[in-house]
């Protein structure tokens, strides 16, 4: 460690709260890059995907609304991503100062995806949910007249002075129209807790972790529309803020394996993956949490859907939880049969292999499957693969020989090894971030979450820094997305014609009987564990996860104390529902 870091070295560390040991293993996880993940097969329908069939849909909800009405339910939202990435293509062309609109179009006509986003942002200015700003920005000579103005345009859009959508929170950016006007991420995320979080008394907990420099807007902005959304949803907000702690930092290291240095000749420092919100996650207590990445919102029209499997993912996690909590009783008091129930129920809902445990002497099987059962749980989701970047599920076949479900994203994989790409390739499912956590034993105390983090898990990932390309490990595997700006802000159309406290229409009914309802991924262990921990999963407007199953224009909309749900669609039609999967 002498040999890495200065005298100022380990003094910046300590203002930061960081161990300089800590730094030290961050140098030798990027110069021993982690082994790759081997996949044995991918998680399909009926194979590590299950399915909610439509008549279980009833006993689901009732789990969910008894416990929405006790008030154990509360959200969790990963809210500090700035949202640079969603303008990188805007970004470009402010920066290239000789191209010209005819240019953008040329090369856009050419196939070149970042001047297509260009011309698509010129095309569609009037639509966009932050037109009416940028208006009053720029002025109506530069707005009416986009393409001879177009750096102009671009400058007032990124820049600050003008909106500084590039530096901006993403939370913060306006992402849709409703008829009251542009709503941001972090409004969308009221108005959907107020719809499934909130207990008989009213009390809505929602949990934002922000960039420490942007706290303040978020509360302005809280201060603003509180008052109106509580009146819409008969919520009381219980709103509160952290920001990712600094000793969480990880160290960049240069391509020479040194840790890398600024200009100034300083230690360069990044804020970590959303696993290094665990603490954060754990320090609030909850009881039945849903985490919830801050760019995967819908708008008001298209939030039935969401609404609906929402409440049927929580109520998939209550089951779960109901039954372990019972077969655990069973083996605290000995039963018979108790540890056969136990072992069976692991192998039918978790997946797990139990031979090992099937040839162990009675008290040690007993220990084995306590092991396995008490702890968190988490349920996720999972939507069909259309092609996005990101993790799926897969089958993976651990270094002691263990088949587990995981969620796995595509740098973890070897893709030179001809088997695991074509293995990779097959996936059938991606995974947003969507998830429901069970946060508490049977007595109602708190689990400890950093003992069931997997903490070797980790992406290696490579950033420019001053000209300069500096790998750092993060203790997650983000769900990296293609971050179109303009993905979902241009499909508002009737959208706008609802609004909260109205109903929206329903589309026509099917003339075919619906299809069985989508699969909710059963309970795994939570947080960490063998599985992802909460990660980042970006893009704006069409509203994350929905993007692919949200195009019809009707729905359940918005409504004061009663629960509106959708019917859901048949898998396939427009509006369907997500799959969701289970993993450990």
């Amino acid at each position: 460690m002498a040999d890495l870091f200065t005298a100022a070295d380990l003094a910046a560390m300590a203002r930061l709260g960081i161990d300089p040991a800590e730094a030290a293993r961050h140098v030798a996880l990027l110069t021993h890059p982690p082994a790759a993940a081997r996949l044995e097969r991918p998680c399909t329908r009926g194979d590590g995907v299950d399915r909610i069939a439509e008549e279980r849909h009833r006993d689901l909800l009732s789990l969910f609304e008894e416990a929405e009405k006790a008030g154990r339910l509360s959200k969790f939202v990963p809210a500090s991503g700035a949202a640079s990435r969603m303008f990188q293509s805007l970004q470009k062309a402010l920066d290239d100062a000789e191209a010209t609109w005819f240019d953008w179009n040329d090369r856009a006509a050419r196939g070149d995806a970042g001047a297509a986003e260009v011309v698509r942002f010129v095309e569609n200015l009037e639509q966009l949910p932050f037109a009416a700003e940028l208006r009053a920005a720029v002025g109506e000579d530069v707005f009416s007249d986009p393409r001879s103005r177009l750096r102009e345009l671009l400058a007032a859009t990124l820049q600050s002075p003008g909106l500084g959508l590039a530096t901006r929170p993403k939370g913060l950016v306006p992402f849709h129209l409703e008829e009251e006007g542009a709503r941001t991420p972090f409004e969308e995320h009221l108005v959907e807790s107020g719809l499934t979080v909130r207990a008989a008394s009213g009390r809505t907990p929602v949990h934002f972790t922000v960039a420490e420099e942007a706290r303040g807007d978020f509360e302005a902005l809280l201060e603003r529309h509180r008052d109106g959304l509580q009146r819409r949803l008969h919520a009381r907000f219980e709103v509160t803020f952290s920001v990712q702690e600094r000793s969480t930092d990880t160290l960049a290291v240069g391509l020479d394996g040194l840790p890398f240095r600024t200009a100034e000749g300083e230690l360069l420092f990044r804020p970590g993956g959303h696993g290094a919100l665990l603490g954060n996650l754990a320090a609030l207590g909850g009881d039945v949490v849903f985490v919830k990445n801050i760019d995967n919102v819908v708008p008001d029209a298209r939030k039935g859907p969401t609404l609906l499997w929402k409440r049927l993912l929580a109520g998939r996690l209550l089951e779960v939880e109901r039954r372990v909590g019972h077969l655990v009783s069973l083996l605290h008091e000995g039963g018979p049969t108790a540890a056969d129930e136990a072992l069976s129920y692991l192998r039918e809902t978790f997946g797990d292999a139990t031979a090992e445990a099937e040839t162990l002497p009675p008290a040690e099987r007993v220990a084995w499957v306590l092991a396995r059962l008490e702890r968190p749980l988490r349920v996720c989701g999972v939507v069909r693969n259309q092609g996005e970047p990101g993790g799926g599920p897969f089958w993976v076949r651990s270094r002691d020989g263990r088949l587990s479900r995981q969620i796995v994203e595509s740098a973890e994989v070897d893709l030179s090894d001809a088997r695991q790409k074509a293995l990779w390739s097959a996936g059938t499912h991606f995974n947003p971030v969507d998830l429901v956590l069970a946060l508490r034993d049977a007595a109602g105390r708190p689990w400890d979450l950093l003992p069931v983090r997997r903490r070797g898990g980790r992406l290696r990932l490579e950033e420019i820094a001053r000209g300069s390309r500096a790998p750092r490990p993060r203790e997650t595997r983000p769900l990296e997305r293609r971050h179109g700006l303009l993905e979902h802000a241009l499909r508002r159309g009737a959208d706008r014609d609802v609004r909260p406290g109205q109903e929206c229409p329903r589309p026509p009914a099917a003339r075919a009987p619906p299809r069985a309802g989508v699969a909710a991924l059963s309970a795994a262990s939570a947080c960490g564990g063998r599985a992802s921990p909460p990660a980042a999963a970006r893009r704006p407007c069409r509203g994350g996860r929905t993007t692919r199953r949200r195009r019809s224009r009707g729905g359940a909309g918005l409504r004061g104390p009663g629960r509106a749900g959708a019917p859901a669609p048949g898998p396939g039609a427009p509006g369907s529902p997500p799959s969701r999967t289970r993993g450990r």
